[in-house]
Order: C-alpha cells, then structure tokens, then sequence
C-alpha cells in the first residue's frame, strides 16, 4: 500500500513539474510575440513618420512645381507679347508707304476710260524679287477688280496668284492692301481682272498694258497677243523689292 502511494506521488509531481515546464514555455512565447508585437508597432510608427514626411515632401514640390509654372507661364506670356508688338511694329515699318517701292502705270487722271469683263497686264516684268503689300489706281468709275500674278515659263506665261475681288466705289486715286503680302519674283508680271466694268482710265500707245477680254484663272496660259496693246492704265502696286 506504502508503495502504491509513494509511486502516485512520484506520478503527481512528474506531472506539476511537466506543467511547469509547459507554463514557462507558454510564457516565453508569450514575451516573445510581446517582443515580436512591439516591433511591429514600432515599425509601423516609423513607416507612418515616413509616409507623413513623404505626403509633406509631396506637397511642398506640388506648390514648388505649381509656383514654377506660374513664373513660366508669365514670363512666356510677357516674351509672347513682347514679340508680338515687336512684330507689329517692324510690319507697321515695312508698311510705311514711304518705304515702298511702286511699279506700274502711274495712278493718274488719263484720257480714256471704259470696257467690261477685261484683264489688263502689265507686260513690263517686275525688276526684282518683291514683297508687294497693296495696288493702286486712279478711278473714273466705280468697279470691281481681281488682282492677278503671271509667271513665266518654258511653254509661257501662267497666272500662279489670284487675290480676292475688290469693290472700289470711290474715285480718285484709291489704296488697297492685299489681305496677305503677297511675294512675286523677278520676271513676274502684274494684271488686273475686271468682271464688270473698267474703271481704271488710260493713254494708248504709251505703256506697257496689254487687255484680254477674257477671265484668267490660276493656272490658265496667258495668250500671246491682247486685243489691245500699249495701252498705260492707272494701275500698279507697292511693296518692298530687293
């Protein structure tokens, strides 16, 4: 009996001492997920630090990059109106009709006037290369005009340009700027068209100007003899030639 009980005992404190065992096993992986768990918070704190400087860091280049681009865009503003009125002002230059060249019939009162549905050339070559800005004539009547550029070829001579039909409805010497300069070279020759009436006046035998009584559209072929020749009509053009 003595015997069954010591051997009980040894088994209960086998046991407790099993359980102990197990107890400060479960402790020391309980202090170290508390370890583990510390770190991680640790680590979280300091990737939360980072992420806020970062968003700061990310704001503060936003305003830099925004006020960089305000800078930018003004000075491109105040670079693009500077050059703008530069511009201006060097074509409102050029334009300066005491600067120009003319080329033409004298715009003149002359002996006769009259006609319909005519082109009239001038058959004396441009001197030279020219940048012209506007006509000019001297008008009996009031009309409307197309002016025309001929260039020479090869197989003769083709209108290469067509401006836009004017209505001149004042008389005397009158002005018209072309919409766009318009460049001719040397050779080029100068024409009017005019669809309804003619008045422009003019000497015979005394120019330059040939007459067509036909419309010329860009691309058609000058014909080799007007009907009438010779003749100095009150037209002619203004620009800049070399």
């Amino acid at each position: 009996m003595k015997r069954k009980f010591t051997t009980g005992l040894l088994a209960l404190v086998f046991v407790i001492s099993a359980c102990a065992a197990g107890l400060e096993e479960v402790k020391k992986e309980k202090q170290t997920l508390r370890t583990a768990l510390a770190d991680k918070t640790a680590q979280n704190e300091r990737l939360n630090r980072e992420l806020a400087n970062c968003k700061k860091l990310s704001s503060t280049l936003s305003r830099e990059k925004k006020a960089k681009d305000k800078n930018i865009f003004s000075l491109r503003t105040k670079t693009r109106n500077f050059l703008q009125s530069e511009f201006d002002s060097l074509n409102a230059f050029s334009k300066n009709e005491e600067l120009m060249d003319y080329f033409g019939g004298e715009p003149i009162k002359r002996a006769v006037f009259g006609g319909k549905n005519l082109t009239v050339v001038n058959m004396k070559p441009i001197p030279s290369d020219a940048v012209i800005y506007m006509f000019k004539g001297y008008f009996d009547a009031a009309n409307k005009l197309i002016p025309l550029l001929f260039r020479k070829t090869q197989k003769g001579i083709f209108c290469v340009w067509r401006g836009k039909e004017v209505i001149v409805d004042k008389l005397g010497l009158q002005k018209v700027e072309l919409d766009t300069p318009l460049n001719a070279l040397k050779g080029d020759y100068i024409g009017f068209y005019f669809p309804s009436a003619v008045g422009a006046p003019f000497d015979k035998r005394t120019g330059n100007f040939s007459v067509f009584n036909k419309e010329l559209l860009i691309g058609d072929k000058l014909p080799k003899k007007g009907q009438y020749i010779n003749r100095n009509y009150s037209l002619g053009i203004s620009g800049l030639f070399n």
